[in-house]
């Protein structure tokens, strides 16, 4: 757990030095996963602005147990959540 603080750290600090846009979004499944309302959270999401697209990869996100990550476009191997 340590390490994905330091490594968050890291890579927060990397964006700052290259003056970097963007934002960090770390999402902890196994704490909050059960404790949400999906639909409350899409309404809220509308309501602060967020687009239809992102809106609808979120909730992908939540409702699969696959994860692809990319970087630079490139796409590593794929996650598979974690069930405790």
């Amino acid at each position: 757990m340590l390490d994905s603080v330091l490594i968050a750290r890291e890579v927060a600090e990397s964006a700052v030095k290259c003056q970097m846009k963007g934002f960090i979004l770390k999402l902890d499944f196994r704490k909050a996963y059960d404790r949400v309302d999906w639909n409350f959270l899409d309404i809220v999401l509308g309501q602060k602005g967020f687009d239809n697209r992102w809106r609808k990869w979120m909730k992908g996100c939540v409702s699969t147990e696959n994860y692809a990550i990319l970087v630079n476009g490139c796409q590593l191997e794929t996650l598979m959540a974690s069930k405790a």
